[in-house]
């Protein structure tokens, strides 16, 4: 009793004494603390989401209710688009990394992360939450994605709090795909403006989430060890390794069919879709190590990116709208 007393009694000084330490570190250290918690997302999340609400504000009437967007515009808004993006992408990310089973997870798998490494701790993580929510609220609320922006932290609260990462990879799925549907249609508003999607282009967010919901496994596959750790359900830890592959190959290849004769691509953009999906799944299926895994996840990144801008290979009439605001047609 009296060692647990005394240890009981040391604990908080030792991350009193921590917390301190971190106060005094300069503001660089601090950015590549923020950095850190977001590394990992930032190929799957913050670029993709950069890229779609660009190819969807510049597909003009295709997509959106503004029939001649303008380029330039557009492209000036694209700093307070990635301050959207950034905050709520660190809010999810730091909501899940300050979990004690998130922290064991990324001691196997990415001990470089700011609380296995020891940057700043859970509870400073927990202050930092208290800061970039209100933050993000005030934010959107000038943006004009207030709606979206609350849907994201319900997400993040059901994924993380409430266990949705954990019990069941269906939810799991699902619940990541809707935060990335949320993500997409908060992008746009900075973009446009008072302008918005118009029916098609909620379709196409509609397409596009059940396109990652049954794909978005993939990244499950390299991670297997650390999944395993926290108790994890996931595709390949509960059919396997087979099953789990063709299970993602398969809709791989579907999607990247039926994404591009939806938007009504050119032959261009039919073939660079339906390549890249028939190279991925092939990847997937055909090598089977973590290190190939790997390059599974960055691919697949890379293949949402392409169906995010299949709008722009529409038709010269979708990117005529915005060469027009630079005088070039």
């Amino acid at each position: 009793m009296g060692i647990e007393s005394q240890f009981q009694e040391e604990t908080p000084l030792l991350c009193s004494s921590n917390e301190q330490e971190q106060k005094h570190k300069s503001p660089l250290y601090h950015l590549k603390t923020l950095y850190l918690f977001s590394k990992s997302n930032i190929k799957c999340v913050t670029i993709p989401q950069t890229l779609f609400a660009l190819s969807t504000a510049l597909s003009g009437p295709l997509l959106t209710t503004n029939p001649t967007p303008s380029l330039l515009s557009i492209l000036s808004r694209l700093p307070i688009l990635l301050l959207w993006i950034t905050i709520n992408l660190l809010i999810c990310d730091i909501s899940n990394q300050r979990l004690p089973s998130s922290i064991t997870e990324d001691s196997l798998n990415k001990s470089w992360r700011p609380i296995p490494s020891g940057r700043i701790t859970p509870e400073s993580a927990r202050q930092l939450l208290l800061t970039l929510i209100p933050l993000s609220l005030t934010l959107s609320e000038y943006l004009g994605n207030a709606q979206e922006t609350l849907f994201i932290l319900l997400l993040a609260w059901i994924y993380n709090d409430l266990g949705a990462a954990n019990s069941n990879f269906h939810l799991r799925n699902l619940t990541n795909a809707l935060g990335i549907a949320a993500f997409n249609a908060g992008s746009i508003i900075p973009l446009t403006g008072p302008s918005g999607l118009n029916s098609m282009g909620y379709i196409w967010i509609c397409i596009l989430t059940a396109a990652i919901c049954s794909t978005i496994s993939i990244l499950d596959m390299p991670d297997i060890a650390g999944d395993s750790a926290r108790g994890r359900r996931t595709m390949p830890i509960v059919y396997g390794h087979e099953i789990a592959r063709w299970g993602l190959a398969v809709p791989i290849v579907f999607w990247s069919a039926v994404c591009p004769l939806f938007v009504g691509v050119r032959v261009v953009g039919c073939v660079v879709s339906l390549g890249l999906g028939v190279g991925l799944a092939g990847h997937l299926v055909g090598f089977r190590t973590q290190e190939r895994d790997e390059v599974s996840e960055k691919l697949w990144c890379v293949w949402t990116m392409v169906l995010y801008f299949l709008p722009l290979f529409a038709g010269r009439q979708v990117l005529g709208w915005s060469w027009e605001g630079l005088g070039l047609l």
